[in-house]
């Protein structure tokens, strides 16, 4: 503190802050570290600057820190919202989930998209095994492609010298018809 009026325990157990409002000085105190976020050099609002108006000392502070939760919060619905539009489409649309609901249905989501991809890639390796006998010289094309952020068409082709159908191509034809029902 700059100066003290007087020798009372009020203004000596006030902080810089308060100190500052109450005796009209114009200190900037450093960004506290309880939120490093929080601006000081915006100009505080008149009830702020004035210590016999209703707002009290601390209202500058205050309204930083009512300002940076509520941005907070934003940020962290806008988070929740971004994860319920990656649940299948159930009933997140036609009703509201709740965020506890969310993240249980996220936790829940994942090891059955794991199982599905662990699934596909074993299919993928015993369809690949199958279609590259020795003496064959066809193996099999992937062909991933791109539609969106959340879907991709994967495509088998097998270059086949024989003009009939066989049973891996057969296989391949319907994993890929299976593959392209599920992305959509």
């Amino acid at each position: 503190m700059e100066h003290q009026m007087f020798n009372d325990p009020f203004t000596s157990s006030m902080s810089s802050l308060e100190a500052e409002i109450f005796s009209g000085g114009h200190h900037h105190p450093a960004p506290s570290p309880q939120w490093p976020g929080l601006d000081h050099d915006i100009p505080a609002a008149p009830a702020a600057n004035n210590a016999t108006s209703s707002g009290g000392p601390g209202s500058h502070r205050k309204m930083s820190h009512s300002a940076y939760e509520r941005d907070s919060r934003k940020q962290l619905n806008e988070h929740y919202s971004n994860l319920r539009s990656l649940l299948p489409d159930d009933d997140h649309h036609t009703r509201k989930l709740n965020n506890p609901t969310i993240v249980s249905r996220v936790i829940k989501y994942i090891p059955e998209l794991q199982k599905e991809v662990d699934g596909l890639e074993k299919k993928k390796e015993q369809l690949t095994r199958a279609s590259c006998r020795p003496g064959d010289d066809t193996a099999p094309i992937v062909s991933p492609t791109c539609l969106n952020d959340r879907e991709i068409m994967v495509q088998f082709y097998k270059k086949a010298v024989r003009k009939e159908a066989t049973n891996n191509d057969v296989q391949m034809a319907r994993m890929e018809a299976a593959m392209k029902a599920r992305v959509k």
